[in-house]
Formats: structure tokens, C-alpha cells, sequence
């Protein structure tokens, strides 16, 4: 298979926007794209006839990127879709994935259910990740005031933009946040009254949009900074979100490796987090050692 027959596609969903998932996959099936790997960031489709092809979500407790095989539920859950038409494409987190070749045909599901399990999975990645930027932005924000209140800065230009930026990405985080608290009270009254989990369509262009206005505030700094410090700022920047980046990407595709080698759950979660722990304190002694951190 050749590179012109895979295709790599940014994917940031947010947990409870299922219905996103489902949309897009149909639209790449439509185009000849079938999915393969769900990553932390893209995702990886191989080449195949175009079909038109119905996709849907199903949120499972079993379903984990760190357990090594599927478990007695997630056999269950698999027989009882294949018996109906449904045959499993794909899953990413707690999500299987399911396709059927009848567009017409909708995969029965009770939405309490449904709610119930988003809201289990939402507690277990999506709450602790965004929690901990909204503290972790609020404490760099608190630590940049601090400087410019007692002076302690040689950069009152970049500290006072600091404050700006960690602020805002503070907002950006309670925004994802609150955003989700009320997509699922929508969802329970909606459910109440008969009907099924609202689109959460609404939520994907908001956090589309606050990050842009995060790049824009970024660029506005870079932009109007004083050139002896220009390129610093940039380097300083790029080099800050490139190991995050990268800290990422390799806990992931480490987790992936000990998962396909068989390791239990326990383990794999246990190896995984002193992975990222490592590449963290390898990062901050790099970048002491290089002078990025003074």
C-alpha cells in the first residue's frame, strides 16, 4: 500500500460529540476513505471503494486504548451488533465504532443509556484533562501578576501579555467546561420528554473558535514584541508546544506498543504515566541545560 493510499485527518472530538464522529466517517467512506487507527491526534484512513456507509457510536465501560484484549462485555456488546447488521470499524477511547452498508437502519439504543455512559466516559478523560489546564493557566496567570506587582520581571511587556494568555486559555478551558455541563442538562431534559441526546455540533465551533482567538493573541504578542527579543519569543514558544506535543504523541504510541505486546490494563497504565512522567523531567533538564529556563 502506498502513501497516496492513506490518508492522515487532524481529529479533536470532544467525547459527547458523537454525532461528529459519526458524520465525518460517513462523509470519508462517501469518498473512497475507510478508517483504520484512531490516534491522540489524527487519525489514519486506507483507500477503499467509495460506499455509501452509516456509522454509529456506542459508549462502553469496557472499551480502553490500555486494555490489551476485548473483554467479555465488549464480545457481548460486538455479537449483538454483527447480529443486527452492524460490523465494528473502529474504537477510540470509550467509544465502538460500528458501520452497516443500510443508511436507513439506526442501531437501537436506549438514551438514558447512551447519557449515562457519555457522562462515565466524560469523568474518566475529558473532565480531569480540561480541569487540569483551567488550574494549571489560572496558576501561571497568578504567578505572572505576582511579578508584575512586585516588579520581579525583566520583561514587563511578555509578563504582562503572559497574564493575558495563560487568562485567557484559563477561559478558554472553563468555557470547554461549562459548555458540556450544559449539553447535558439539555440532553437530560430532552430525554425526559421523550427525545435522545441533543447535537453537540454548537460545542465543536466554540472550542474551534476560542482557540483561533488563543493563536491570534499568541500572534498579536509575537508581533508587536521588541525585536531583540523576537526571535526568542518565537523559539520559546515553539519549543514549549512541540515538547508537549511530543510528550503526547510518544506516552500514546507507548501505550500502543505495551497494549499490542499484551500487557494488562494495570500495567500498561502504571508504564504509560511513568513514560510521560520521564519525558517531562528528560524535557525540563534539556531545557535548564540549554538555557530556556532561566
Amino acid at each position: 500500500m502506498g502513501i497516496s493510499d492513506t490518508r492522515y485527518q487532524l481529529s479533536l472530538f470532544a467525547m459527547f460529540d458523537y454525532e461528529s464522529v459519526e458524520n465525518r466517517l460517513g462523509k470519508m467512506a462517501a469518498k473512497g476513505w475507510k478508517i483504520e487507527s484512531t490516534g491522540v491526534f489524527f487519525w489514519k484512513y486506507v483507500r477503499a471503494a467509495p460506499k455509501k456507509k452509516k456509522y454509529a457510536v456506542v459508549f462502553s465501560k469496557d472499551t480502553s486504548e490500555y486494555n490489551p484484549y476485548p473483554t467479555d462485555g465488549q464480545h457481548l456488546l460486538r455479537k449483538l451488533c454483527n447480529d443486527d447488521g452492524w460490523e465494528k470499524e473502529a474504537e477510540w477511547k470509550q467509544m465502538e465504532i460500528f458501520s452497516t452498508d443500510n443508511v436507513e437502519k439506526n442501531l437501537e439504543t436506549d438514551e438514558m443509556v447512551r447519557l449515562s455512559s457519555i457522562r462515565r466516559a466524560m469523568k474518566k478523560t475529558f473532565i480531569p484533562c480540561w480541569t487540569i489546564a483551567l488550574v494549571g493557566m489560572l496558576f501561571l496567570a497568578l504567578q505572572n501578576m505576582a511579578g508584575l506587582y512586585t516588579g520581579n520581571t525583566q520583561d514587563e511587556y511578555g509578563t504582562l501579555w503572559a497574564v493575558i494568555i495563560t487568562m485567557y486559555a484559563a477561559f478558554v478551558s472553563a468555557a470547554v467546561l461549562i459548555s458540556y455541563r450544559i449539553w447535558l442538562k439539555l440532553s437530560e431534559g430532552s430525554i425526559r420528554e421523550g427525545g435522545k441526546c441533543v447535537s453537540a455540533r454548537w460545542h465543536r465551533r466554540m472550542q474551534d473558535g476560542l482557540c483561533i482567538g488563543l493563536f491570534i493573541l499568541a500572534g498579536v504578542y509575537l508581533l508587536g514584541d521588541d525585536i531583540s527579543y523576537g526571535l526568542s519569543s518565537i523559539a520559546y514558544v515553539l519549543i514549549y508546544l512541540v515538547i508537549l506535543i511530543m510528550v503526547v504523541i510518544i506516552t500514546n504510541l507507548f501505550g500502543s506498543y505495551l497494549k499490542l505486546k499484551g500487557f494488562s490494563k494495570k500495567s500498561n497504565m502504571i508504564c504509560s504515566g511513568v513514560m510521560c512522567v520521564a519525558l517531562i523531567i528528560l524535557a525540563l533538564i534539556v531545557l535548564k541545560a540549554s538555557r530556556f529556563i532561566m
